[in-house]
């Protein structure tokens, strides 16, 4: 059984964590050679402990490049999800201009699944049904949806689309992305991510399943959509597209193996990225015997108590 809430826990743990060592790595490269290190009681005035003094170099600039691996990880990331969601709000204003006015229809729909105050429905010919917002998520239907699809198939999908509300998954997609692509330099945790996107299709099919006691209303209604060339758009069903063949394996009861799609070489960078990175830790005593050690820097750099 798929665990998307275990794999996305287990990435941001990770990259997080990883984020937390290149950042104190960092403080403590900026220490070296500071008097203070010596001293506890004292601490180094801004312009020793940023800009490097005689003998000093080394551990400044090692300290800068792993504050701009975290500063252009950030920013990368910052850029995706904003990125994002601009695509998805520019197509929410577009879909919810067209809200429709059937208003017995969605209510009858929402008391049915459990999803009262939590539905949107609009006028559009196209059949769309996606999970949206990550403080409050919705469910936005097109009327184009109500149309293609029988009862049990227009059920199975939107008990689809209620667990990806349970668990919050509009949020856990935009903050996976923004730590993935933050690490952009470990690719391990961008696999991990894809992963996560598509253990949560599967995990949101699983539901709707139980829920409904048999696969046949969940599988009818992704094949008359791929039929009718309808299947969503990653805009706004991120990872839907990368998991449409596992979840037809799933649903056929064919066996499903996830693995991290990364290779060798890309692997064996990731573990090395993370040895580098915890390096200044391990060898913070021989940092702190340098520091000790170094006259020119010592003197030249002013304590701020």
């Amino acid at each position: 059984m798929v665990s998307p809430n275990r794999t996305f826990a287990l990435l941001v743990v990770l990259s997080s964590g990883l984020i937390a060592v290149i950042g104190w790595s960092a403080h403590h490269l900026l220490l070296a050679g500071a008097p203070a290190l010596a001293n506890a009681s004292a601490w180094p005035s801004a312009s020793c402990l940023l800009l490097p003094l005689d003998g000093d170099y080394l551990p400044h600039l090692a300290s800068y490049l792993f504050l701009l691996a975290i500063g252009a990880g950030t920013l990368v990331g910052l850029r995706a999800l904003v990125q994002q969601q601009r695509q998805t709000q520019a197509l929410l204003r577009a879909c919810l201009a067209a809200r429709s006015r059937r208003r017995r229809a969605l209510d009858r729909l929402a008391w049915r699944l459990g999803l009262e105050g939590r539905l949107d429905l609009v006028d559009l010919a196209a059949p769309v049904a996606f999970c949206y917002g990550y403080l409050r998520p919705r469910i936005l239907v097109s009327t184009g949806l109500l149309t293609l699809l029988p009862r049990p198939e227009l059920d199975a999908l939107l008990l689809h689309e209620r667990e990806h509300l349970r668990q919050r998954d509009p949020l856990k997609v935009g903050l996976g992305k923004l730590l993935a692509s933050a690490a952009f330099f470990v690719p391990a945790l961008g696999a991990l991510y894809r992963r996560y996107l598509v253990e949560k299709e599967l995990a949101a099919d699983q539901a709707a399943i139980r829920a409904q006691g048999g696969t046949t209303p969940l599988a009818a209604a992704l094949v008359r959509l791929l039929d009718h060339g309808a299947f969503p758009n990653p805009v706004w069903s991120a990872g839907a597209s990368e998991a449409i063949e596992a979840r037809i394996d799933a649903l056929l009861g064919d066996p499903v193996r996830l693995r991290l799609r990364v290779g060798r070489t890309p692997l064996l960078g990731s573990v090395a990225v993370a040895l580098l990175a915890a390096l200044p830790l391990l060898a913070s005593p021989l940092l702190l015997e340098a520091a000790v050690s170094s006259q020119n820097v010592t003197a030249g750099c002013h304590l701020a108590t």
